[in-house]
């Protein structure tokens, strides 16, 4: 499980400096709520990890962690999720 943990955060390193160099392939979604939850480089990070999951064998371990990143990748603070909306 380890080794699956550790390639998955080497792969994601690369992805990330290639982000950050330009050179990355930007990786599309049709989600709103994706686009207006988490930053650029966020998302582009959290759907590449998410599309390497499944070479592991220990992918449910990796969903957990993607999920745990992404619950702290959010742009919307945690105290903003429990403040009641304004209705008009």
């Amino acid at each position: 499980m380890g080794k699956d943990i550790k390639d998955a955060l080497s792969r994601l390193q690369d992805f990330s400096r290639k982000i950050y160099s330009g050179t990355a392939n930007q990786i599309y979604t049709d989600s709103t709520y994706m686009k207006e939850w988490f930053s650029e480089t966020a998302l582009q990070e959290i759907l590449f990890y998410r599309s390497i999951v499944p070479d592991y064998k220990n992918s449910e371990v990796l969903m957990v962690i993607l999920s745990r990143a992404a619950r702290s990748a959010r742009l919307v603070p945690h105290y903003e999720l429990a403040r009641p909306k304004k209705t008009s």
